[in-house]
């Protein structure tokens, strides 16, 4: 068993016949990505591949037959992870909370806490790969304050909402990926300082495409974190003063390419799990939360709460 994940089935067993799969009505738009739920029931083979060495994990998901695979994933040692899905489509959830929803041929880097999480995940090929980033490279990835900012929100502040942009891999990243899916797991030492050299160039192409990609909207996605609680700093006019007379609807348009979703959307989910987080771990009561997050009335306040969580506020 690796020493950094690992995956499990969440049923004792998938057999041919159809199992059947619920997805909660929880947060309407998971990040980043707000691709739609994974409703079908099915079955489907899986083998999984697992790679590991002192510092690093990599894992190769792949599932043989059309349909929906459910997964358990027990994250032993909080991180810095990369996703690959070459095909399908993928759903990450955190006590039945959908996190990340991801489609095809698109990667991106995720801080994980210690944990078990679920996965639903619908493909007919090989579909996933699972990279546990070594730790200099993870404290490397802090001296960049907006990936900084963004570990100490999802490792510190427990924000399970909140995710990096996802990038289209290019030509050397494709290649980069198709070499670590054929290493064998047995790897010899020069097979596995190549293979570490790899994954440092797929960290840093990470990184280069996001910055080159999606530099304002990662601007932008720092001003949403420090502002979500003020709704006047949602408005056009103050955009506009910040970003150099940007306006709402080219705003939102850098920020649903990066995240698949608008700067309002993103600021309520922050704001939502803001509030699940006084409620559940804090254990405020409902009234002060509703107070803390802006919201004038109780009534106002449980009712968004309901509407995005699918539950009362008061039961959590």
């Amino acid at each position: 068993m690796n020493k950094h994940l690992q995956i499990f089935f969440k049923e004792p067993e998938l057999s041919d016949e159809s199992t059947g799969i619920h997805v909660p009505g929880f947060c309407q738009y998971p990040l980043p990505y707000g691709g739609g739920r994974l409703r079908k029931s099915a079955s489907a083979a899986l083998f999984v591949q697992h790679l590991e060495s002192r510092d690093y994990f990599v894992g190769l998901l792949a599932c043989q037959q059309i349909g929906v695979l459910a997964l358990g994933v027990r994250v032993k040692k909080a991180g810095l992870y990369i996703f690959y899905l070459k095909s399908g489509e993928l759903m990450f959830c955190k006590e039945q909370l959908p996190l990340i929803t991801l489609t095809e041929g698109l990667f991106f880097m995720a801080a994980l806490d210690e944990g078990e999480y679920e996965v639903l995940l619908e493909s007919q090929t090989v579909c996933l790969q699972v990279i546990c980033m070594a730790t200099e490279w993870y404290e490397e990835a802090q001296s960049v304050f907006y990936t900084y900012y963004y570990l100490q929100q999802k490792l510190f502040e427990r924000h399970y909402c909140d995710a990096l942009p996802c990038v289209v891999p290019d030509s050397d990243v494709d290649f980069l990926l198709n070499r670590i899916a054929h290493c064998r797991p047995a790897m010899p030492s020069l097979l596995e300082a190549k293979l570490e050299n790899y994954l440092f160039k797929l960290h840093g192409a990470y990184l280069d495409q996001i910055r080159q990609e999606h530099g304002l909207a990662l601007e932008i996605w720092l001003y949403v974190h420090d502002n979500y609680n003020d709704y006047e700093s949602m408005q056009e006019a103050s955009l506009a003063k910040t970003f150099k007379k940007l306006t709402l609807r080219t705003a939102n348009r850098h920020y649903l390419k990066a995240f698949g979703l608008s700067i309002y959307q993103h600021a309520l989910h922050l704001r939502m799990w803001r509030a699940w987080h006084l409620l559940a771990v804090e254990k405020k009561q409902v009234g002060q939360v509703g107070f803390a997050l802006g919201y004038r009335q109780i009534e106002i306040f449980s009712k968004a709460f309901k509407l995005f969580f699918g539950r009362n506020a008061k039961d959590v």
